[in-house]
C-alpha cells in the first residue's frame, strides 16, 4: 500500500489511501500519521478515491486517526468512498462524527468557506 500526504494549507492535510487499506498496510498508515505534527484545530481529508476495500485493522487505524485528530479540536472528513465503503461507515455510525464529500475539492470549499460544515450522511 501506498499512502501520499498532501499539505493543502496549514490547517488542512490530505492522505491519500492509494489502495486498500489492509491488515498488512495498517502499520504504515499509522506510522504516517505519527510521522505529521499535528496542531490545533488541524483538519484531515482521507481521500478513499483509489480503495476498494478496509480491513477491520483498517477500521481500528482510522479510528485512533479519528481519536487523535479529536484530541486537537480537528475534523475527519473523508472524500472518494465507493458505495460499498461509504454504506458499511453507515451501517457502523462512523458517519454521525466523520465528516463525507464526494470529491477533494467540495471538502476544501467547505472547509475553507464555513465555520459550520456538514457532510454526506452528517446531517441531522
Amino acid at each position: 500500500m501506498s499512502i501520499k500526504i498532501n499539505h493543502i494549507s496549514q490547517n488542512i492535510i490530505e492522505i491519500i489511501i492509494e489502495k486498500n487499506l489492509l491488515d498488512n498496510s495498517v502499520e504504515e498508515f499509522k506510522q504516517k500519521i505519527a510521522n505529521l505534527n499535528l496542531d490545533k484545530n488541524i483538519n484531515i481529508i482521507l481521500n478513499f478515491k483509489n480503495t476498494k476495500f478496509i480491513s477491520s485493522s483498517g477500521i481500528a487505524g482510522i479510528g485512533a486517526l479519528y481519536n487523535i485528530i479529536k484530541q486537537h479540536n480537528g475534523r475527519l472528513i473523508f472524500v472518494g468512498l465507493n458505495s460499498k465503503i461509504k454504506s458499511f461507515f453507515k451501517m457502523i455510525k462512523l458517519t454521525k462524527e466523520i465528516l463525507i464529500y464526494k470529491t477533494l475539492e467540495e471538502a476544501i470549499e467547505k472547509l475553507k468557506g464555513k465555520k459550520n460544515v456538514e457532510g454526506i450522511g452528517n446531517k441531522k
